[in-house]
């Protein structure tokens, strides 16, 4: 009995050492990536019209550029707020200025990654949206996790 205990614990101890050393960790920002890669190569296969594909994966990319200025806008709101509340000469009219200044353009990026991603499904019959499901859930759950992670 001692035996096989000892035989599975190596095991665990064995099968954990291995995941620990999977090598680096995949940034957001590549998880992002890869998703988006994998959501137009699923349109490539699944929309056979010429025009339409490359309208879709024209969308795929403003998609793609609109979030990732999203990700830098909500960087930069971070880093210059830790800027403005270490002078402690800051006032609270330049908070409240910066404040509405960075949710407004905040706000615009988001309405415009969100309409993106309306034109995306709009161009295409439910037939291909159905075959890419699963890509193009995994690409807006990576959008998520790239922006809620900042």
């Amino acid at each position: 009995m001692n035996r096989i205990l000892m035989i599975v614990f190596s095991l665990v101890l064995l099968s954990f050492a291995v995941a620990c050393s999977s090598g680096e960790p995949v940034s957001r920002e590549d998880q992002q990536a890869a998703a988006f890669a994998d959501l137009r190569a699923a349109v490539t296969e699944t929309v056979t019209d010429d025009d339409r594909q490359n309208e879709v994966l024209t969308i795929i990319s403003s998609l793609a550029t609109d979030v990732d200025e999203l990700r830098e806008l909500l960087v930069r709101r971070r880093t210059e707020l830790r800027k403005l509340n270490a002078d402690y000469d800051a006032t609270r009219e330049e908070f409240l200025e910066f404040a509405n200044q960075m949710e407004s353009r905040i706000q615009n990026g988001r309405r415009q990654a969100l309409q993106q991603h309306l034109r995306l499904a709009a161009a295409m019959t439910a037939d291909e949206w159905a075959a890419i499901e699963k890509a193009q859930t995994r690409a807006m759950r990576s959008i998520a996790g790239s922006v809620q992670g900042i």
